[in-house]
């Protein structure tokens, strides 16, 4: 997996490019919120995962998720410190945060897991 490749899915969300997301991430791919959002925050199955990221986007209008630091923890496994934030309608930034995000990736550089963390303590536990 290359640092390219969790790029492009940051590019992707951002501009709402659900159909070609769904064919960079794997049929079995797993998405889970932070453990501090409400309710359970985890979804399953490629569809799951897309449907999860449009309700992201219609749920919370101008969100966008900044890379801006990888680590590579495993062969197929990624910590990516992510600047997280709302854009206001002209697209300019007017909020944001730090979050981490733990990516596993498939043989074919196709994601199979994404996870969100407030912290960089609970991503690194979470990558043991």
């Amino acid at each position: 997996m290359s640092e390219s490749a969790a790029r492009t899915l940051y590019e992707l969300f951002n501009a709402r490019r659900f159909d070609e997301l769904g064919c960079a991430i794997a049929e079995d791919c797993e998405f889970h919120h932070r453990p501090q959002w409400p309710g359970d925050g985890a979804f399953k199955g490629r569809d799951g995962v897309i449907e999860a990221m449009r309700d992201l986007h219609d749920v919370i209008p101008g969100l966008y998720n900044v890379p801006s630091e990888f680590g590579q923890v495993a062969a197929d496994t990624w910590i990516i410190r992510v600047n997280q934030g709302l854009a206001d309608d002209s697209g300019q930034p007017r909020e944001t945060e730090t979050v981490f995000h733990l990516m596993r990736f498939d043989d074919s550089d196709r994601m199979r897991e994404l996870r969100s963390f407030s912290t960089r303590e609970e991503v690194l536990a979470a990558a043991q």
